[in-house]
């Protein structure tokens, strides 16, 4: 019988990839422009991060599955950052390429660092609520997280003067809520501590959750304020 961390967090992560897969197809369906393109690409990495995790979830009992959905999973998330940020500078109309070539290149770099060197999982962690991929807080890992947070930083930052700025109302609104849901992903990471080797199981579905939140602040945002000029009729 599945642990109830292991139950939470499978139904949290199921509910985050149907949330984060709706709000996507949204964004592709409604959006012309480079920027609905670029979140579109952040709401898939997020939804693969979900379904991974409910595979780790659904399939706990079972090492080598965990294994490879972890890894499977890890590679559209290294370029979380990249994106992040590319975006960012895309939809404040800030392009500052320079900035966002560096960031892809080390996104790549990261990539091949950790299959040529070594940084993805390669055991498990084995805790008495369930099992975990096992990372180690390598030189690769450690400067990636780096990168992660500096990204996102940096763009809330990009985002906050952008809002502070905005004479419009509904574009300071639309602003706040892409800067909400950026930091909520910032705070989503601390499930990455359980497979560092903290055990807290609580910090798992608390992770989840949060990740769920970032697709529904969007179709929130969507729906109530048509968020990137998108207009959805729910009836």
């Amino acid at each position: 019988m599945p642990s109830t961390v292991v139950l939470m967090t499978s139904v949290t992560s199921f509910i985050g990839f149907i949330i984060n897969v709706v709000v996507m197809l949204t964004v592709l369906w409604r959006g012309r422009r480079r920027y609905h393109i670029l979140f579109a690409v952040l709401l898939f990495i997020v939804a693969c991060w979900d379904l991974g995790i409910f595979l780790v979830m659904l399939r706990n009992s079972h090492p080598s599955e965990v294994l490879l959905y972890q890894n499977i999973v890890t590679i559209p998330v290294l370029f979380y950052p990249a994106f992040a940020y590319h975006f960012t500078a895309t939809y404040l109309n800030q392009p500052r390429r320079k900035l966002a070539v560096a960031t892809y290149g080390y996104c790549v770099l990261a990539l091949i660092a950790m299959a040529a060197v070594g940084g993805a999982p390669t055991d498990v962690r084995t805790y008495e609520w369930g099992i975990v991929a096992e990372y180690e807080p390598s030189p690769i890992l450690l400067t990636w997280l780096l990168v992660y947070y500096l990204s996102l930083g940096f763009s809330c930052w990009m985002l906050f003067q952008a809002r502070k700025r905005e004479p419009s109302p509904v574009a300071r609104r639309h602003i706040g809520y892409i800067l909400a849901s950026f930091l909520v992903f910032c705070v989503a990471q601390v499930k990455v501590l359980v497979t560092l080797g903290v055990d807290a199981p609580f910090l798992l579905p608390f992770g989840m959750l949060l990740t769920d939140l970032f697709g529904a602040l969007i179709g929130v945002a969507i729906v109530k304020d048509r968020l990137f000029d998108i207009t959805v009729i729910v009836k």
